[in-house]
């Protein structure tokens, strides 16, 4: 879902941080602000308000049931007038019908040619040959809705789902020897939802399991491209591109080798590991590269830059610490 590395994820239909504090007591709300306090120090506006999203739901899950529930009711889908030549349409659907419809969407608009008009062009293009195609329509043949149904009449579904929906579920270890799961998960691009509700979210889909990824697990390797449990472990540790207030998804990096890769070195080297690899944007690497942002991990997870200006940044999992320079620091003690 939502392309590889490098491209951009899926289209969020709602903005981040919609969900809104005003229900909440006094005491939720203070609790709250101690955690979102470190947030919006340490990471860019964009991160800072879905870590909103989830505080406000882990706060008090049966507050965000009931206002689910209240959601639910009303759920529709409204299709306007022709003004200018055009319908704009509005809808408020199951999540997981959302989530569906999304990863339609997005995999029809690629099919389309690029004369088809930008990315939200070819989108708006793409639900319409859906709904052409569940209207008995003939849609052409290049476009990804399936086979013909057998009844002969050239309408076409797809059984099954092929795209990738990652969701994060995190949990306690209880006093029985069980796992005690947090009342809230992330859903990759989506944002969060109560672990509850996840069945809807994920009805229809085949679910894999992965294990806890345990980083002492993984040895580093010789071959230039990273192995998948390496990738796996990286974006569960650094959730975010680590340059300095990044807010691009880790799934959408490329993993970077922080100390170049050697082609020449010799067997055993281990040069891709945990260690020595960043999960990186484009634009992070280029400034990397050709800007003369310097790049060190001093242990693994903890990235040290310096820009060419010669401020200093800090980025862990959690955000990004920012350093006066040594002027400044001069400057100061004078």
């Amino acid at each position: 879902m939502g392309g590889g590395p490098g491209r951009p994820g899926p289209v969020l239909a709602r903005p981040p941080g919609h969900l809104e504090t005003k229900e909440l007591s006094a005491e939720k709300c203070r609790g709250l602000d101690r955690h979102l306090a470190a947030a919006l120090a340490h990471q860019n506006p964009q991160r800072a308000l879905r870590t909103v999203d989830r505080l406000v739901l882990a706060a008090d899950p049966d507050l965000a049931e009931q206002k689910a529930r209240q959601a639910a009711r009303a759920r529709d889908v409204r299709v306007f007038g022709i003004i200018d030549g055009h319908t704009d349409v509005w809808g408020r659907l199951d999540p997981g019908d959302g989530v569906a419809l999304d990863e339609a969407l997005a995999r029809i608009a690629a099919a389309l040619p690029e004369s088809d008009g930008d990315h939200g062009q070819r989108r708006a293009k793409a639900l319409g040959w859906l709904a052409r195609n569940a209207n008995g329509e003939t849609v052409p043949d290049h476009l990804p809705l399936g086979s013909d149904n057998g009844i002969g009449d050239g309408r076409r579904f797809r059984r099954g789902r092929s795209a990738e929906l990652v969701v994060h579920l995190t949990g306690t270890a209880g006093a029985d020897g069980g796992v005690e799961l947090s009342p809230v998960a992330r859903v990759d691009g989506y944002g969060p939802v109560l672990t509850d509700q996840l069945g809807t979210v994920l009805a229809g889909c085949q679910v894999k399991v992965h294990p806890i990824l345990d980083t002492a697990d993984v040895v580093p390797v010789d071959s230039y491209q990273v192995p998948e449990r390496m990738r796996r472990i990286q974006e569960a540790r650094n959730p975010s591109c680590v340059f300095p207030f990044s807010g691009i998804s880790s799934r959408y990096c490329d993993l970077d080798h922080t100390i170049p890769f050697d082609h020449q070195a010799p067997a055993g080297a281990g040069q891709t590991s945990l260690a020595n690899t960043a999960p990186l944007s484009r634009k992070a690497h280029r400034a990397k590269t050709h800007a003369g942002w310097r790049l060190d991990q001093p242990e693994p997870g903890l990235y040290q830059w310096t820009s060419p200006a010669g401020f200093q940044y800090t980025v862990t999992p959690h955000g990004t610490i920012a350093h006066p320079t040594p002027a400044r620091e001069q400057q100061a003690a004078a």
